[in-house]
């Protein structure tokens, strides 16, 4: 869901832009009341009321169950009109959140103004069948810092919303709380079990690590959730380490799409000229065979080839270049290899007579007295 606009003025429009771009299907809804009704009856991230008493407690529920959700690990809140609290049987309300208001003030926005840090709740209403009329606030869970509602900030505590100032062990919960890892996050939520095979390589999964395609859709949910590529949320959500390894389109998830690879080939040894370049655009491993093949397109046809060093050392010897430079570090070995040079030219450490005296190599056949015939070996043969 995307992030809410700083300014209060434009608030609402956010929200109702956030609402039509990720909005839950009638049965996806229904679908996630019947999950939540089998809650226990005490829960600090859900709660169930019949019919609205008043704004304040809306917002102070929101404050506690967006930090009741932080701490029990949970990704969102729910907040839902039409259930009876002590038996959660599905009754239906008469109170239309959506549509509802504070004085001529849109109750969503009402709400919204006095939250801190700012949420990005979502309000939905849908008819649970011709007769129970339910309104649903999804909340998400805070990060790092307690929701505040009117500058207090709130937790459940059985039915009741309580301050959490009265509860340090719980609010310092929420201060040392991870930050989610990116990889963990959620690219698109709200989708149902097909949607998962809709936007996702699931076969190229199962391909590279040589498992049987399973014989029914659940089987590939199973080991998605397995793999943390995928969550159970809104329905389920795609987390971004699964949109960046499998989408099939990565345009598909807004807040990765300008991962995409990015392979850029440049004149010369800097990046002022730019020869050309070309995009991926789907999840890395269905594109990393060609991004590979595609990398070896571009580098020079007469690339030196062969079996490491003793054919390094022959070709330097046969073109008659200063000896290569080799350095040993912790992390890497490095081979440097210089043009030809004439005689003069040569610094002392290039020279043979140098070599010798400073004991880094020596002659092959020290009985040869022939000088013009001399050869040598590394001091250490």
């Amino acid at each position: 869901m995307g992030g809410w606009c700083k300014s209060k003025a434009k608030a609402l429009e956010c929200v109702e832009a956030t609402n039509r771009k990720n909005y839950m299907t009638d049965q996806q809804l229904k679908e996630l009341l019947n999950d939540l009704v089998k809650q226990p009856l005490e829960s600090e991230w859900v709660e169930f009321k019949l019919n609205f008493h008043s704004e304040t407690e809306i917002g102070e529920t929101i404050s506690a169950l967006s930090n009741g959700a932080c701490i029990h690990n949970q990704p969102f809140g729910y907040l839902v009109f039409g259930i009876e609290d002590k038996t959660h049987i599905i009754q239906g309300t008469t109170f239309k959140a959506r549509s509802a208001k504070k004085g001529n003030e849109d109750l969503e926005h009402w709400l919204l103004t006095r939250l801190n840090p700012k949420i990005d709740f979502t309000v939905y209403e849908f008819d649970y069948d011709t007769n129970r009329h339910i309104s649903i606030y999804i909340i998400p869970a805070t990060k790092n810092q307690p929701v505040e509602f009117q500058h207090q900030a709130y937790i459940r505590i059985g039915s009741i919303s309580r301050k959490l100032n009265d509860f340090p062990q719980k609010q310092a919960k929420i201060w040392k709380k991870d930050i989610v890892p990116f990889e963990k996050e959620i690219a698109k939520d709200n989708l149902s079990a097909s949607d998962i095979t809709k936007y996702l390589s699931t076969e190229t999964y199962f391909d590279l690590m040589k498992l049987p395609y399973p014989s029914n859709q659940q089987g590939v949910i199973e080991k998605f959730l397995e793999e943390g590529l995928i969550l159970k949320s809104n329905g389920y959500a795609i987390t971004k380490l699964g949109a960046l390894l499998f989408a099939k389109h990565l345009k598909d998830f807004e807040s990765i799409e300008r991962k995409s690879i990015r392979v850029i080939v440049y004149k010369g040894k800097n990046k002022v000229e730019t020869e050309r370049e070309k995009i991926y655009l789907k999840g890395y491993v269905m594109d990393f065979v060609d991004l590979v093949d595609w990398i070896n397109s571009q580098l020079p046809s007469n690339e030196e080839k062969g079996s490491g060093l003793d054919k390094v050392i022959f070709y330097n010897e046969l073109f008659q270049l200063p000896p290569i430079n080799a350095v040993v570090t912790e992390n890497r070995t490095s081979v440097s290899m210089y043009s030809y040079k004439i005689l003069n030219n040569l610094d002392k450490k290039e020279k043979i007579r140098d070599a010798m005296d400073e004991k880094l190599i020596k002659e092959d056949d020290p009985e040869n007295k022939s000088r013009k015939y001399a050869s040598y070996i590394p001091y250490w043969a």
